[in-house]
């Protein structure tokens, strides 16, 4: 447990690193605009990559319930390719969404911080 804590804890530092950095280089090379939309874009591709993880989790790990109630098919390769979806379903549905909502959440606390950050600055520099 230690050890998913501390790679967590350096995700959510590189993840914060790399917004900061690539939302300040965004804005000295487009300005304002190319700030806020590379922020939306950012976040628009990661909740759709969270529901992408969630959906196809739930639809690969629901699928082991389909195979083992027809007692045709234990023991056949479908059988165990079925138990092997399910496990990779289960570990999108419980360890990548999780991970993504997170850093979504990290990257709507950084973007609102740093959007009045920017705006800030361009004003001061525009003087």
């Amino acid at each position: 447990v230690s050890s998913i804590a501390t790679f967590s804890n350096k995700f959510m530092m590189v993840s914060f690193v790399s917004i900061i950095l690539f939302s300040v280089s965004t804005w000295f090379l487009v300005g304002i605009a190319g700030t806020i939309g590379f922020l939306i874009g950012l976040l628009t591709g990661g909740c759709i990559l969270s529901l992408f993880f969630i959906v196809s989790g739930y639809t690969w790990a629901n699928t082991k319930l389909l195979v083992e109630n027809d007692p045709t098919l234990k023991g056949h390769p479908e059988h165990v390719s079925v138990i092997v979806s399910d496990k990779l379903g289960d570990l999108f549905k419980d360890a990548i969404a999780p991970i993504i909502v997170d850093s979504m959440k990290l990257i709507i606390l950084v973007s609102i911080l740093l959007i009045s950050l920017i705006i800030n600055m361009d004003n001061v520099i525009s003087l």
